[in-house]
Protein backbone atom coordinates (compact mmCIF):
# COMPACT_ATOMS: atom_id res chain seq x y z
CA UNK A 1 0.00 0.00 0.00
CA UNK A 2 2.90 2.47 1.34
CA UNK A 3 4.84 1.51 -2.13
CA UNK A 4 1.83 2.40 -4.77
CA UNK A 5 1.16 5.85 -2.14
CA UNK A 6 4.74 6.23 -2.97
CA UNK A 7 4.54 5.92 -6.34
CA UNK A 8 2.10 8.25 -6.95
CA UNK A 9 3.51 10.61 -4.78
CA UNK A 10 6.64 10.66 -7.40
CA UNK A 11 4.41 11.13 -10.37
CA UNK A 12 2.80 13.74 -8.96
CA UNK A 13 6.14 15.72 -8.37
CA UNK A 14 7.40 14.51 -11.68
CA UNK A 15 4.25 16.13 -13.27
CA UNK A 16 5.27 19.49 -11.58
CA UNK A 17 8.81 18.83 -12.15
CA UNK A 18 8.19 18.93 -15.58
CA UNK A 19 6.09 22.17 -15.97
CA UNK A 20 8.48 23.85 -13.95
CA UNK A 21 11.17 23.43 -16.15
CA UNK A 22 12.84 25.91 -19.42
CA UNK A 23 11.14 28.93 -18.05
CA UNK A 24 13.48 31.22 -16.18
CA UNK A 25 16.18 32.08 -19.27
CA UNK A 26 15.98 35.90 -18.99
CA UNK A 27 15.48 35.69 -14.89
CA UNK A 28 18.92 33.92 -14.03
CA UNK A 29 20.31 36.80 -12.09
CA UNK A 30 17.23 37.57 -9.91
CA UNK A 31 16.42 33.96 -9.47
CA UNK A 32 20.46 33.37 -7.93
CA UNK A 33 19.78 36.29 -6.19
CA UNK A 34 16.62 35.56 -4.59
CA UNK A 35 17.59 31.80 -4.02
CA UNK A 36 20.75 33.26 -1.74
CA UNK A 37 18.31 35.68 -0.16
CA UNK A 38 15.89 32.40 0.90
CA UNK A 39 18.87 30.38 2.26
CA UNK A 40 20.40 33.13 4.39
CA UNK A 41 16.88 34.03 5.90
CA UNK A 42 16.32 30.35 6.56
CA UNK A 43 19.75 29.73 8.69
CA UNK A 44 18.22 32.44 10.85
CA UNK A 45 14.86 31.21 11.47
CA UNK A 46 14.74 27.85 11.87
CA UNK A 47 12.16 25.82 12.46
CA UNK A 48 11.53 21.79 13.35
CA UNK A 49 8.57 21.35 11.25
CA UNK A 50 5.57 23.00 10.00
CA UNK A 51 2.47 20.80 10.86
CA UNK A 52 -0.73 20.23 8.67
CA UNK A 53 1.34 20.18 4.94
CA UNK A 54 0.13 18.16 1.78
CA UNK A 55 2.49 15.28 0.67
CA UNK A 56 0.51 13.11 -1.96
CA UNK A 57 -3.22 15.48 -2.91
CA UNK A 58 -3.49 16.64 -6.37
CA UNK A 59 -1.70 20.11 -7.28
CA UNK A 60 -1.92 22.36 -9.28
CA UNK A 61 0.29 23.22 -12.42
CA UNK A 62 3.03 24.88 -12.13
CA UNK A 63 2.51 28.74 -13.24
CA UNK A 64 4.91 31.13 -14.56
CA UNK A 65 3.01 33.46 -11.30
CA UNK A 66 3.51 30.83 -8.81
CA UNK A 67 7.28 31.70 -9.58
CA UNK A 68 7.03 35.04 -8.45
CA UNK A 69 4.39 34.87 -6.00
CA UNK A 70 6.67 32.33 -4.44
CA UNK A 71 9.49 34.73 -3.78
CA UNK A 72 7.49 36.54 -1.39
CA UNK A 73 8.81 36.16 1.97
CA UNK A 74 5.71 34.94 3.52
CA UNK A 75 6.56 31.35 1.43
CA UNK A 76 9.85 31.38 3.41
CA UNK A 77 9.11 32.43 6.60
CA UNK A 78 5.89 30.27 7.18
CA UNK A 79 7.67 26.63 5.74
CA UNK A 80 10.83 27.35 5.49
CA UNK A 81 12.54 24.03 7.99
CA UNK A 82 16.10 24.30 6.69
CA UNK A 83 18.81 24.44 4.03
CA UNK A 84 20.77 22.06 1.74
CA UNK A 85 24.03 23.17 -0.44
CA UNK A 86 26.39 21.03 -2.37
CA UNK A 87 28.92 23.35 -2.80
CA UNK A 88 30.80 21.10 -5.57
CA UNK A 89 27.99 22.50 -7.50
CA UNK A 90 27.38 25.77 -6.31
CA UNK A 91 23.54 24.24 -4.80
CA UNK A 92 22.42 26.06 -1.95
CA UNK A 93 18.65 26.41 -1.86
CA UNK A 94 16.13 26.67 0.98
CA UNK A 95 14.46 23.27 2.55
CA UNK A 96 10.09 23.64 2.68
CA UNK A 97 7.90 21.16 4.40
CA UNK A 98 5.59 20.17 2.14
CA UNK A 99 4.73 19.87 -1.35
CA UNK A 100 3.06 22.83 -3.49
CA UNK A 101 4.62 24.46 -6.86
CA UNK A 102 4.77 27.83 -5.19
CA UNK A 103 7.34 26.37 -2.48
CA UNK A 104 8.82 24.47 -5.43
CA UNK A 105 9.46 27.26 -7.28
CA UNK A 106 11.54 28.76 -4.54
CA UNK A 107 13.40 25.77 -3.09
CA UNK A 108 13.73 21.74 -2.59
CA UNK A 109 10.73 20.23 -0.77
CA UNK A 110 10.52 17.43 1.75
CA UNK A 111 7.96 14.43 0.18
CA UNK A 112 7.19 12.67 2.99
CA UNK A 113 5.65 13.99 6.72
CA UNK A 114 7.91 13.92 9.43
CA UNK A 115 11.07 14.18 8.04
CA UNK A 116 14.02 14.35 9.94
CA UNK A 117 17.82 15.27 8.68
CA UNK A 118 20.41 12.29 10.25
CA UNK A 119 17.46 9.60 10.33
CA UNK A 120 15.86 7.13 7.58
CA UNK A 121 15.78 8.34 4.07
CA UNK A 122 15.81 12.26 4.14
CA UNK A 123 13.87 12.89 0.50
CA UNK A 124 13.91 16.27 -1.03
CA UNK A 125 12.53 17.14 -4.26
CA UNK A 126 12.85 20.28 -6.61
CA UNK A 127 12.46 21.60 -9.97
CA UNK A 128 15.34 21.52 -13.06
CA UNK A 129 15.50 24.91 -14.47
CA UNK A 130 16.68 25.19 -17.99
CA UNK A 131 18.44 28.75 -16.82
CA UNK A 132 21.82 27.39 -15.54
CA UNK A 133 22.26 27.94 -11.66
CA UNK A 134 19.09 27.85 -10.89
CA UNK A 135 17.43 25.15 -8.40
CA UNK A 136 18.33 21.82 -9.48
CA UNK A 137 19.84 22.66 -12.46
CA UNK A 138 23.40 21.35 -11.36
CA UNK A 139 22.24 18.62 -9.92
CA UNK A 140 23.02 16.57 -13.39
CA UNK A 141 27.07 17.66 -12.39
CA UNK A 142 26.85 15.90 -8.45
CA UNK A 143 29.61 13.24 -8.50
CA UNK A 144 30.63 10.76 -6.36
CA UNK A 145 32.53 11.98 -3.05
CA UNK A 146 30.96 15.31 -3.30
CA UNK A 147 29.37 16.24 -0.20
CA UNK A 148 25.83 17.39 0.66
CA UNK A 149 25.51 20.00 3.48
CA UNK A 150 22.16 20.20 5.43
CA UNK A 151 20.92 22.54 8.33
CA UNK A 152 18.25 22.37 10.72
CA UNK A 153 17.22 23.50 14.09
CA UNK A 154 18.52 19.92 14.74
CA UNK A 155 21.89 20.92 13.40
CA UNK A 156 24.13 20.59 10.77
CA UNK A 157 23.78 17.10 8.92
CA UNK A 158 27.02 16.45 6.28
CA UNK A 159 26.29 13.36 3.68
CA UNK A 160 28.61 12.12 1.43
CA UNK A 161 27.25 11.30 -2.11
CA UNK A 162 27.41 7.42 -2.62
CA UNK A 163 24.81 7.55 -5.63
CA UNK A 164 24.24 9.49 -8.72
CA UNK A 165 21.38 8.17 -11.24
CA UNK A 166 20.27 9.72 -14.12
CA UNK A 167 17.50 8.69 -17.23
CA UNK A 168 15.94 7.00 -14.04
CA UNK A 169 11.85 6.38 -14.85
CA UNK A 170 9.77 8.63 -12.52
CA UNK A 171 7.64 6.02 -12.55
CA UNK A 172 9.37 4.24 -10.07
CA UNK A 173 9.00 5.97 -6.69
CA UNK A 174 10.51 3.89 -4.47
CA UNK A 175 13.50 5.65 -4.02
CA UNK A 176 11.93 7.92 -1.44
CA UNK A 177 10.96 5.46 0.47
CA UNK A 178 12.76 4.78 4.10
CA UNK A 179 13.38 1.16 3.67
CA UNK A 180 16.27 2.13 0.80
CA UNK A 181 18.84 2.53 4.04
CA UNK A 182 19.23 4.85 7.52
CA UNK A 183 20.97 7.78 7.70
CA UNK A 184 20.77 8.37 3.64
CA UNK A 185 19.72 11.77 1.69
CA UNK A 186 18.02 11.51 -1.78
CA UNK A 187 17.86 14.41 -3.98
CA UNK A 188 15.41 14.17 -6.79
CA UNK A 189 14.83 16.31 -10.46
CA UNK A 190 13.97 15.84 -13.78
CA UNK A 191 16.24 14.83 -16.43
CA UNK A 192 15.94 17.48 -18.82
CA UNK A 193 18.28 15.71 -21.25
CA UNK A 194 15.59 13.40 -22.20
CA UNK A 195 12.71 16.41 -22.62
CA UNK A 196 10.54 16.03 -25.92
CA UNK A 197 9.70 19.19 -27.81
CA UNK A 198 6.85 19.77 -25.16
CA UNK A 199 8.70 19.67 -22.29
CA UNK A 200 8.24 17.10 -21.16
CA UNK A 201 10.45 13.89 -19.81
CA UNK A 202 9.57 10.73 -18.41
CA UNK A 203 13.12 10.51 -16.61
CA UNK A 204 14.58 11.44 -13.36
CA UNK A 205 17.85 12.36 -11.93
CA UNK A 206 18.59 11.49 -8.49
CA UNK A 207 21.73 11.79 -6.40
CA UNK A 208 21.84 9.81 -2.78
CA UNK A 209 24.43 10.19 0.35
CA UNK A 210 25.35 8.98 3.12
CA UNK A 211 25.66 10.51 6.57
CA UNK A 212 29.07 11.45 6.98
CA UNK A 213 28.75 13.20 10.59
Amino acid sequence: MFKRKAGKLMLLLSAILVMGSGIFYGRDLYLRYQQSKSVRYVKNHLKTSVKGQRYDTDIQNFEYDDAWAAYRDAIIKKYGVGTVEIPAVNIALPILEGVSSEKMAVGVVTVKPNQEAGLRNFALAGHNMTARGNLLHNLTNVRLGNKIKVTTSKGQFIYVVTEVHHDWPQSQGQIVDDDQGDKIITIYTCDNAYMDRYGHTSKSIYVRGRLEK
